[in-house]
């Protein structure tokens, strides 16, 4: 006998151990996201607030998607927009939900969830009747509610690690009715001028959904050809959106396929 002995690695520490290291990473992440969207109000992406073509950029990008928003819900929805429940993940301030309600939603199936404090004390103070929460992803569970449409928008392409991206697609399964719908709307190229974010291509996106049907289409003109266009960008941004290669964005719907298994991570 050696004297020396061989400890077996118990397989359930061994899982144990790498969720706990997950939670770690995604607690960092969610940190980091947080400090990033505390800056964007304040710092290198305001620097040309005053700027006409970005103005008159956001406001065609929010005519545009919500064009689209509508049309989907009308048309694919398969009940009555009165009897739905809505999630905004990622719901800022709360004016997607507004939006929501004047295409017929009731204000008591409106549901936000944010990572930032201010954003949900403000959506509280602006829309009382809807019903905020202050969190991730993994408070969906805990609302207690199957929704029949989840909105996603710029969510993805914010968060870096990919740990925390398949823990949301997890909940996003977990909560999302049967028949139900993401709304999607997120950026297709990556931002040279801005390291917080990665394109969600859709080869991506497929990685995260690989068992999910994407309704998906590009639209919204590249900002920096709108930011150029200065005043004209009122004329120029719809004819310059028509052009395919100039579109950032995707948008339409990710819906699960018939019988689809969860989510596979990479390396799983």
């Amino acid at each position: 006998m050696s004297g020396q002995f061989h400890h077996e690695s118990d397989p359930a520490e061994a899982r144990d151990d790498q969720a706990r290291l997950a939670n770690a990473e995604t607690a960092v992440e969610a940190d980091r996201i947080r400090a990033v969207y505390k800056r964007y109000g304040t710092d290198w992406i305001d620097a040309d607030h005053q700027n006409p073509g970005r103005q008159a950029m956001h406001s065609e990008r929010n005519e545009e998607r919500n064009e689209k928003f509508r049309t989907i819900l009308h048309e694919q929805l398969g009940k009555p927009i009165e009897n739905s429940n809505f999630l905004d993940l990622g719901c800022d301030f709360g004016e997607d939900l507004r939006y929501i309600e004047s295409l017929g939603a009731k204000y008591h199936n409106l549901y936000g969830i944010d990572l930032l404090r201010d954003r949900i004390e403000k959506a509280k103070k602006i829309y009382p009747s809807y019903k905020f929460f202050l969190g991730d992803a993994a408070l969906m569970q805990s609302i207690g509610v199957m929704f029949d449409v989840i909105i996603i928008m710029t969510v993805f392409s914010s968060i870096l690690f990919d740990g925390m991206v398949y823990d949301i697609v997890d909940n996003l399964d977990s909560v999302l009715s049967p028949g139900g719908m993401i709304l999607w709307y997120d950026i297709r190229y990556p931002s040279p001028s801005n390291p917080h974010v990665r394109a969600m291509t859709l080869g991506r996106i497929r990685k995260f959904f690989p068992s999910w049907r994407l309704d998906l289409e590009p639209v919204s003109l590249l900002a920096p050809v709108s930011r150029r266009l200065g005043a004209f960008s009122r004329l120029l941004y719809r004819p310059l959106a028509s052009v395919p290669c100039l579109r950032s964005h995707y948008i339409g719907t990710i819906r699960r396929n018939a019988s689809a298994p969860g989510p596979e991570r990479a390396g799983a």
